[in-house]
């Protein structure tokens, strides 16, 4: 969590995620206070917690959205990137798609995992297969396991002979690292779709 480490104060940050799963009220206080002091984590973390309604807290869309909004503007690409599903999940897809090419400007794999999907399959923009496929190469050289996949898929599937060869190539590479990430690591930036 890189997020984590520059903020606020990680050591309580990481004490208030353990509380989670103990007390949901006293690690929302925690949140809370460290909200306050400028913890872009924090506001992050309650956040998800209201947009779902994690944790048995009622759900708010209305402050979970609001929380993760300021903390994306504060620079937190993970509230950035869960702000985008969100709206996503809500059919606001202008939106959506509007942070997932920002967080893509930034490298962020899974951002732009999910923007050569929508190229791929036409969703929110108009089909564009070579848009689709600089995406996949963009996320899969920043070490996303599933537009490895999903470019493989796609190399496979093309007329060209080389093509073929080449996403077959990229299948055989990626069946021991992705075995190897989703039992080390099953909730990696490689694996998020």
């Amino acid at each position: 969590m890189k997020e984590l480490d520059g903020d606020v104060d990680p050591d309580r940050l990481y004490d208030a995620l353990f509380m989670r799963e103990k007390d949901i009220s006293a690690a929302i206080l925690e949140f809370e206070a460290l909200a306050e002091q400028g913890s872009s984590f924090a506001m992050g973390v309650l956040g998800d917690i209201y947009l779902y309604g994690r944790h048995d807290v009622p759900m708010d869309e209305h402050k979970g959205e609001e929380l993760t909004r300021k903390a994306s503007q504060l620079g937190s690409i993970e509230s950035a990137y869960r702000l985008a599903c969100f709206f996503d999940y809500k059919r606001r897809h202008a939106e959506a798609f509007s942070l997932y090419e920002d967080l893509g400007k930034r490298g962020f794999t899974p951002a732009l995992y999910r923007l050569g999907w929508s190229y791929s399959e036409g969703r929110w923009v108009g089909q564009d297969r070579t848009r689709a496929r600089d995406y996949f190469v963009t996320a899969y050289k920043g070490g996303h396991l599933l537009a490895q996949q999903r470019l493989s898929f796609d190399l496979r599937h093309s007329p060209r002979l080389s093509d073929k060869l080449y996403g077959l190539y990229l299948l055989i590479t990626l069946v021991i690292p992705r075995a190897r990430q989703y039992h080390r690591q099953p909730l990696s930036d490689r694996l998020r779709d």
